[in-house]
């Protein structure tokens, strides 16, 4: 593969692909079902996000219509009455993916993934949302590495 080509295994795609992968550089604290505001990129290749005007959005750009795999992460800082934690991915009012996480133990923090894959045309956005149960507000935690709240989306190319 040539630099900026990626390949999909299992689903048979090969070709050159633009995505951006977002995340929190600071702790967040986070009172209801909320999109997420995100303030750093590893990666854009096109301009899909911004970290200072709608920083909750992953926005298409011109000329990259297409289907794409959207994934999040919500890492939910330990909080012991904390009962859940929810992940889920919006596409305007539309509820693309969801995903819920109870608590098992009385210790350590909650991560939530959740990912989808679909069609979006150039000036559609999605956000991560989150929430929690059984608390007021909760800890997003946005330190590096595997415990840092995170959003991304890579277009599909044939």
């Amino acid at each position: 593969l040539e630099a900026g080509q990626t390949m999909y295994h299992g689903l048979g795609l090969t070709g050159l692909s633009k995505g951006v992968f977002t995340y929190l550089t600071y702790n967040r604290t986070h009172t209801s079902a909320t999109a997420i505001p995100f303030n750093a990129e590893t990666r854009d290749d096109a301009s899909f996000h911004s970290t200072s005007t709608n920083t909750t959005r992953l926005t298409v750009p011109t000329g990259e219509n297409g289907w794409y795999i959207i994934t999040g992460k919500v890492c939910a800082a330990n909080t012991r009455s904390i009962n859940y934690v929810q992940a889920y991915i919006r596409f305007g009012s539309l509820t693309l993916s969801a995903n819920m996480s109870e608590r098992s133990d009385s210790s350590g923090d909650i991560n939530v993934i959740v990912s989808t894959v679909f069609y979006l045309n150039a000036g559609n956005y999605v956000e991560l949302f989150s929430n929690a149960g059984g608390v007021s507000s909760f800890t997003l935690k946005g330190a590096a590495g595997q415990y840092q709240t995170n959003f991304a989306m890579v277009r599909l190319v044939a």
